[in-house]
């Protein structure tokens, strides 16, 4: 049985003088783990002939000001296809919100980990 955690981690930052915006994924947080879930090929690492075991990828993205999403970084380096297909996902979902400071669109960075076991 493959199984796939996904885990999102927010680093905002505040300011008391300023009016300071997270960037969102339409529909919220639910919407973007659901949109992860339906879109990653959970059989990747079977194909790419990766070991048994847990891994826990993760890479950082920006959200530009735009509201696409790029500049990817793959934080771990299992290999397998596994880095490559988080980002594969993460580059062809919708438009963001992007972040704003005092009603000016932002880039804003993300760090995205998702787990795939393979038994």
């Amino acid at each position: 049985m493959k199984y796939l955690l996904i885990l999102l981690f927010c680093l905002p930052t505040h300011n008391s003088m300023a009016q300071e915006i997270e960037a969102n994924f339409p529909g919220g947080l639910k919407a973007w783990k659901t949109y992860l879930k339906v879109n990653i090929n959970k059989d990747i690492p079977n194909i790419n002939d990766a070991p048994p075991g847990e891994y826990m990828i993760q890479i950082e993205f920006f959200i530009e000001a735009d509201g696409t999403t790029g500049r990817f970084k793959a934080i771990t380096k299992y290999g397998y296809g596994m880095e490559d297909e988080l980002i594969r996902v993460i580059k062809n979902c919708p438009k963001w919100e992007p972040a704003s400071l005092n009603n000016i669109n932002k880039p804003s960075l993300r760090r995205q980990t998702i787990t795939f076991t393979i038994p």
